[in-house]
């Protein structure tokens, strides 16, 4: 399970997020962005916004991002007609996971209407050796998705049924619709970090001095941003430029702040603002920084049949009760009762019959885990040549996914990757780390017939448990979990599932980290 963060204002990195919310349609005025406004010395073009962010992590600089806003110029990507505004934002970061740093780019690139609503947009992802290209345009039936990874391309429509936005637009129009303390405002987003639909809500708090580079100080608002759960607490000029923006990530302190060109894009400069904690030589660990930690040890976790956890921190809704693997067995005060149990896999494919791979399955609430999605390319012919290569053989869908899961496991180089899992790219590449293994399950078994989920959770391993994604596939007229990554391919009850679906699953758990605790109860072992 991985997380990170992009541009300062409160967005994740493999969120996706599924409701609309509520807009105002205000149009922008062009005294509003064009206040302060420079020209570009290359095209001309006006410039009507522009933020240098330095981004801390726990108090040591991880990167950096810069943002422009600007009127109309040979950059567009588009030639539709009437009044828009070009945007650009490129961040880069270095993470730390498991003792190993990763350097990530992203690029976003795109087109606004007068009202800053979305236009257009280009958004490029480079990291650990992995580019992934969205490109999308808002037409009359819709949004206009074309999503390429490793040679793959995938294309889809969404019809809208309001106004939506761009994630990088969130701050002007938070101050172009007016900040009065106690207000609360809501905005249709798109992220095309995730190819997420989501609604942010912000909450203006209060009005306060910030300090910025050089001792300097701005009066900004304060507002508490909301993102389905996750929150931060952003500062906003009156115009609009974002001051400094504050969270945590599992305890340890997030900051980005306004710097000059030059202070940001230097690695060594540590803005005053920020405190680094003493003795800190090191950009902090995030996945060692996220485990949870029991007083009571499994000494094998992949024989556990039956688990009892108090857990706190959570509310029933952030898990998936289905009644087979994970039940509620109580709530008492706070806390939640789970219980979680090895399921049956003889059983399962004793009910089997006999046949080899492909598989057809005609049922309509199994349709959205055979079809294919931007990042599970279970459409793909190489996909499906692989496939049936390892598994054209077996006897029954079960048959199938576990010999799926085994190949994956014994040829999948275990490697953390800061990527966005593409099923086609770790085909190609052949390593990563849990996000990549329940990918390219997901498409392989898809890709032959065989419904399946990806689901995200924690795990009992080592010391504590870990965040972490598997699978979930449907046979003999049960969900089945399956988990390739650790070789618990007849998946132990060591798990806890908090969410299940596709990528987007992952969502669900970045809310809860740092804020989990959670009591062993009891387990039995086989």
């Amino acid at each position: 399970m991985k997380i990170f963060r992009k541009r300062s204002t409160v967005y994740f990195a493999a969120l996706w997020i599924l409701s609309i919310g509520l807009l105002r349609h205000d149009v922008v005025s062009r005294s509003f962005l064009s206040k302060d406004a420079t020209v570009d010395i290359n095209d001309g073009a006006l410039i009507m916004r522009q933020d240098y962010l330095g981004y801390y992590l726990g108090g040591k600089k991880i990167g950096y991002s810069h943002f422009v806003l600007k009127e109309d110029s040979d950059e567009i990507q588009t030639k539709l007609p009437g009044k828009y505004y070009v945007f650009k934002s490129e961040t880069e970061l270095r993470v730390r996971a498991l003792g190993i740093s990763f350097d990530i780019k992203i690029r976003h690139i795109g087109e606004v209407n007068e009202d800053l609503s979305l236009r257009s947009f280009r958004f490029d992802f480079d990291a650990g050796g992995q580019k992934i290209y969205a490109m999308g345009n808002i037409e009359s039936d819709g949004l206009h998705l074309i999503t390429k990874s490793d040679g793959t391309s995938s294309e889809q429509t969404f019809p809208l049924q309001t106004t939506l936005y761009h994630t990088e637009m969130v701050h002007l129009l938070v101050a172009r619709d007016g900040m009065k303390i106690g207000e609360s405002k809501a905005y249709a987003v798109y992220d095309p970090m995730t190819m997420a639909f989501g609604s942010v809500t912000a909450k203006i708090m209060d009005k306060e001095n910030v300090e910025l580079e050089d001792g300097k100080t701005v009066e900004a608002y304060k507002v508490e941003v909301n993102f389905k759960g996750l929150r931060s607490t952003s500062w906003i000029g009156d115009e609009g430029e974002l001051v400094k923006d504050q969270s945590q990530i599992s305890g340890i302190e997030f900051i980005a702040v306004r710097e000059t060109k030059e202070q940001a894009l230097n690695m060594d400069y540590q803005h005053e603002s920020v405190d680094l904690p003493q003795g800190s030589q090191e950009i902090p660990d995030l996945i060692s920084a996220s485990r949870i930690l029991t007083a009571t040890r499994i000494e094998h976790p992949d024989k556990v049949t039956e688990m009892l956890v108090k857990l706190t921190g959570a509310e029933s809704g952030d898990l998936i009760f289905d009644g087979t693997f994970q039940t509620l067995a109580d709530s008492p005060d706070d806390a939640l009762l789970i219980r979680t149990t090895k399921q049956d896999y003889r059983k399962a494919a004793a009910s089997l019959p006999e046949q080899n791979p492909p598989y057809a399955l005609d049922h309509p609430d199994l349709k959205p885990f055979l079809d294919e999605q931007p990042l599970i390319q279970s459409n793909d012919p190489a996909i499906r040549q692989k496939a049936l290569e390892i598994a054209g053989k077996a006897k029954n869908a079960l048959e199938a996914s576990i010999t799926i899961a085994e190949w994956l496991y014994r040829n999948v180089k275990k490697e953390m990757r800061p990527t966005i899992p593409s099923a086609a790219e770790v085909l190609n590449a052949m390593k990563g780390d849990c996000n990549e293994h329940s990918t390219l399950l997901a498409a392989l078994a898809r890709s032959i017939g065989i419904p399946a989920k990806i689901c995200a959770g924690i795990v009992y391993q080592n010391d504590g448990f870990y965040y972490h994604a598997w699978n979930e596939i449907y046979a003999g007229g049960a969900w089945l979990p399956i988990d390739s990554t650790l070789n618990r391919i007849e998946m132990d009850a060591a798990h806890i599932k908090f969410a299940e679906g596709s990528l987007d699953s992952q969502a669900n758990l970045i809310k809860l980290i740092g804020n989990l605790k959670l009591e062993i109860v009891a387990y039995k072992e086989q």
